[in-house]
C-alpha cells in the first residue's frame, strides 16, 4: 500500500475512534428507556444471535411472542441486527449492557426438587 492510503486507513481509523465516543452516551440513554424492567434487560443480554426467541422466552420466563415482539422494537431504535437463521431470523445486540453499567439479572434457575415436581406434574398430565 501507498503511504497516501496507509495516511488515509489511520484517519479513518481515529473517525471512528470519536464517532464511538460521542454515541456512546446517546445508546446508554436509549438502552437504559427501552430496556425499563429487568426480564427486558435480560432477554437483550439474552439476545446474542445464537439464542432463539424460544430459548430466550423459556430462560426468562416471558412469552416466546412477547420477545420477538420487543426483537422489532430494539432493531427499530438500532439496539441491534437481524440475523438470517435456519427457521427464520434471529436478533443480535449490538451492546454491552456491562459496558454501560447496566446490571444484568441471572437466569434463575429451578431446584432440582422443583424441576422433578414439574417433569411428574407434566407426566401425569400427559398419561391422562
Amino acid at each position: 500500500m501507498s503511504e497516501q492510503n496507509n495516511e488515509q486507513i489511520e484517519l479513518l481509523r481515529e473517525m471512528v475512534k470519536w464517532l464511538r465516543f460521542m454515541g456512546l452516551e446517546k445508546a446508554k440513554v436509549v438502552l437504559t428507556t427501552t430496556l425499563d424492567a429487568g426480564k427486558k434487560i435480560l432477554a437483550y443480554h439474552l439476545s446474542d444471535g445464537k439464542n432463539t426467541s424460544t430459548v430466550i422466552a423459556n430462560l426468562t420466563g416471558i412469552s416466546q411472542s412477547r420477545v420477538t415482539e420487543w426483537w422489532k422494537e430494539w432493531l427499530s431504535v438500532g439496539l441491534g441486527e437481524a440475523m438470517i437463521a435456519s427457521g427464520g431470523s434471529r436478533f443480535k445486540r449490538s451492546f454491552d449492557l456491562k459496558m454501560f453499567g447496566i446490571v444484568v439479572p441471572e437466569v434463575k434457575q429451578k431446584d432440582d426438587e422443583s424441576q422433578k415436581s414439574a417433569e411428574q406434574k407434566t407426566e401425569e398430565t400427559t398419561h391422562e
